[in-house]
């Protein structure tokens, strides 16, 4: 039983330590594309955009990608499903709350991952935006 449970407790933590460097990577990823579109955000914003516009924009284009990941990783997980049985105690590999429960919570990571780069947007002077570049 004490291999079964260090074999479960190792897969536990590579899973952890995927989803938390996957959720540093999409901050990162989406922090550096809303600093290079920086100007692009201060036109709008000059132009009118209210902020929860500005915001919405942003969340749903980080979102996106955040989407593809889940969607391509539940295809991947239901088809390699079978290979880790036997790391699973007390939960089928073709368990459907599980999977909505891990896409669920991959989505809010993405999500907020989105969310606070979107939310320095938002403190964005148009004039400092347009003048700076």
């Amino acid at each position: 039983v004490r291999e079964e449970q260090f074999r479960t407790l190792l897969v536990a933590l590579f899973a952890v330590s995927a989803v938390l460097l996957a959720a540093v990577r999409l901050g990162g990823t989406i922090s550096r594309l809303v600093t290079q579109r920086h100007r692009e955000w201060g036109v709008r914003a000059a132009l009118g955009a209210t902020p929860r516009r500005l915001l919405a924009g942003i969340v749903l284009r980080g979102l996106v990608p955040a989407t593809l990941g889940v969607g391509l990783g539940l295809v991947v997980a239901l088809g390699a499903g079978h290979f880790l049985a036997p790391f699973m105690f007390g939960v089928s590999t073709w368990d459907p709350a599980t999977y909505f429960a891990v896409a669920c919570l991959l989505f809010s990571i993405g999500g907020v991952a989105s969310y606070v780069p979107a939310r320095r947007v938002l403190r964005l002077n148009p004039r400092d935006a347009l003048v700076s570049h």
